[in-house]
């Protein structure tokens, strides 16, 4: 029964929000770009990859030190999608331009 009930969670469609920030990402971009997120699945739904350091961009990671604003603010990223963690630390997107904001998603460029 656990195993159904994961599967039937698999089956919900993304959440309108995801979906209309990737379309914003994708607009933003080319394909050959990197988009940093921390709501990875954005960037997959717009066709655009992310930079190997923040495919995994967890409370985890930056609580226990393997991940720290300084390295999401160096990639070579133009786009940043901001819907968790890097809401929660700020300093990985300061000096960032908002470009849209989709509920709690904050679609952000470096200029």
């Amino acid at each position: 029964m656990q195993d159904y009930r994961q599967i039937d969670r698999s089956t919900q469609p993304e959440a309108a929000d995801v979906t209309r920030a990737a379309a914003i990402v994708k607009t933003l971009t080319r394909p050959d770009q990197l988009v940093a997120s921390d709501l990875p699945i954005v960037p997959y739904l717009a066709g655009r990859r992310e930079p190997g350091s923040l495919v995994d961009t967890s409370a985890v990671r930056f609580a226990g030190g393997s991940l720290k604003a300084i390295d999401v603010r160096d990639t070579p990223a133009r786009v940043y999608v901001a819907g968790r963690e890097f809401l929660r630390y700020p300093a990985t997107i300061s000096g960032l331009s908002l470009v849209d904001r989709i509920g709690g998603i904050k679609i952000l460029v470096r200029r």
